[in-house]
C-alpha cells in the first residue's frame, strides 16, 4: 500500500513538472488534511473570480513558489502513510549540520554583544554597528535559502562577520541607517520584543 502511495507521489511530482513546465493554469488544492486549505481556496478563487490569469509564468513569482510547494505537500497530505513525510528533510539536516559551525560563531558574538551594551543610550554608536552587522548577516544568509538553489548546498560555513566586509559592496539598496533610526528611536518595550521575535 505505501509503495503504491510512493508511486502516486512520483507521479503528482510528474504532473506537476509538466504544467510548470508548460505555464498551465493554476487549480484549487484537493486535499482536505490541512487548516490552511480553504486559505489557498478562497484567495485562488478570488482571483479567479476577478478575471486574472493564475498561471506558472503569468502570476506573483512569490504565489506561484509557495504553491508549488504547497502542491508537493497535498501531494503526500492525499496519502494515509506518507502523510508526515518532508521530501526535502534531509536537504534541510545537511544544510543546517553544515552551518552549524557559522550559528555558533553568530550566537557566540550575539552573547558578547549583548553584555557589552546593557546601557543602550551611552552605546548607541557600538549597537548601531552590531545592528548593521546582524541585519547583514541576515541579508547574506538568504544565499542558503534551499528553494533559491535550486536545492543545491549552499550551506554557511564561513565566519558570517567576516563574510559581511567581503559582501558589503555587493548591497544594490542599503536602508540600514533608516531602520535603526527608526528603531532605536522607537525604542517602546513592545517594539524591542517585537523584533526579537
Amino acid at each position: 500500500d505505501a509503495e503504491n502511495e510512493c508511486k502516486s507521489c512520483i507521479s503528482a511530482m510528474d504532473k506537476l513538472r509538466y504544467e510548470i513546465a508548460r505555464d498551465k493554469p493554476i487549480l484549487l488544492l484537493n486535499d482536505n488534511h490541512t487548516d490552511d486549505i480553504h486559505i489557498w481556496n478562497e484567495y485562488l478563487q478570488k482571483e479567479m473570480d476577478q478575471g486574472k490569469v493564475i498561471s506558472w509564468f503569468q502570476s506573483n513569482w512569490l504565489l506561484v513558489e509557495c504553491y508549488m510547494y504547497r502542491k508537493i505537500a497535498e501531494a503526500f497530505n492525499l496519502t494515509a502513510h506518507l502523510q508526515h513525510v518532508d521530501p526535502f528533510i534531509e536537504m534541510k539536516q545537511h544544510a543546517f549540520h553544515s552551518s552549524a559551525q557559522a550559528i555558533d560563531v553568530v550566537l557566540a558574538q550575539l552573547n558578547i554583544d549583548i553584555e557589552q551594551t546593557t546601557d543602550p543610550v551611552n552605546n548607541k554608536s557600538t549597537i548601531e554597528q552590531q545592528f548593521y552587522n546582524y541585519m547583514e548577516i541576515s541579508l547574506w544568509g538568504n544565499q542558503c535559502d534551499l528553494s533559491l538553489s535550486g536545492g543545491a548546498n549552499r550551506s554557511q560555513e564561513h565566519d558570517p562577520f567576516h563574510q559581511v566586509t567581503e559582501l558589503k559592496t555587493h548591497i544594490l539598496v542599503n536602508h540600514e541607517t533608516s531602520v535603526f533610526n527608526y528603531l532605536y528611536d522607537q525604542q517602546a518595550y513592545l517594539l524591542n520584543f517585537d523584533v526579537c521575535i
